[in-house]
């Protein structure tokens, strides 16, 4: 098994495929006045999921799928804000 396929790695990845696909979902529905449909959604992830599949890359890149030490979590806040 690769060094980088762990578990809480891999729960990262799928968490943030699932956050893509829902922010996909949600603007679509906000973007469309009428209901939203399945074949909508299905037109619309080809082309999104070269763009998530970016995403992806960057975030590999920047090695934000490493574990956090405690040192970068106690910064952190104070680092975003």
């Amino acid at each position: 098994m690769p060094a980088w396929f762990k578990k809480d790695r891999l729960a990262l990845l799928l968490g943030d495929i699932a956050c893509f696909f829902i922010a996909l979902v949600v603007t679509l529905a906000i973007r469309s006045s009428s209901s939203l449909t399945g074949e909508m959604i299905v037109s619309h992830l080809a082309p999104f999921s070269i763009l998530f599949l970016a995403w992806l890359a960057v975030f590999f890149i920047f090695d934000l799928y490493r574990p956090q030490t405690t040192l970068f979590k106690q910064r952190l806040p104070g680092v975003i804000f």
